[in-house]
């Protein structure tokens, strides 16, 4: 992810945190840090799907 559309992501996704935790004062550091950990998450697990394809694709290949 770009710096910038990641710090987007991040900031929105605490918003939402927030939002459905009841708009929880003094918090903001915990709802960015938690927001943070996930979008990196889902992005690792997004790359480490996309390297598993790509594998599969190459050794499909190898066996045509």
């Amino acid at each position: 992810m770009e710096g910038e559309l990641l710090e987007q992501r991040i900031r929105t996704l605490a918003y939402y945190m927030w939002e459905a935790d009841g708009r929880q004062p003094d918090r903001a550091d915990e709802y960015y840090h938690r927001a943070r950990q996930q979008l990196l998450a889902e992005s690792a697990h997004a790359d480490a799907n996309d390297n598993s394809s790509d594998g599969a694709k190459r050794r499909k290949k190898r066996a045509l």
